[in-house]
């Protein structure tokens, strides 16, 4: 209907693989920033948002296997959610280093 997202223009295996990608690239800086130590330890309190990927998965298998596509508005709900949940623990971790140092 005349969308041209990136979604559209790359495909949905695309879209998806680009999807995963951007997740695994987020928690890997993290977990790779602290290894190097350009990240304090308390900020791997981000880590604890890994949990809510297996719901996003499992809408995408559905999808795959032939559900319905509107139920990608859901996916969109809950990444939107691990993005603000994933930034808060990141900030509630950065300010116990602050504070306690």
């Amino acid at each position: 209907v005349g969308k041209r997202t990136l979604a559209v223009i790359l495909g949905q295996r695309a879209a998806e693989a680009e999807f995963w990608l951007l997740l695994a690239a987020a928690y890997l800086s993290l977990v790779g920033g602290a290894a190097a130590g350009l990240v304090p330890w308390p900020a791997l309190l981000a880590l604890l948002t890994l949990p809510f990927l297996r719901p996003m998965a499992r809408t995408l298998r559905a999808v795959r296997a032939g559900a319905n596509p509107r139920r990608l508005n859901f996916l969109l709900r809950d990444a939107a959610l691990l993005h603000l949940r994933f930034g808060l623990l990141l900030c509630l971790g950065l300010g116990l280093h602050w504070a306690f140092g």
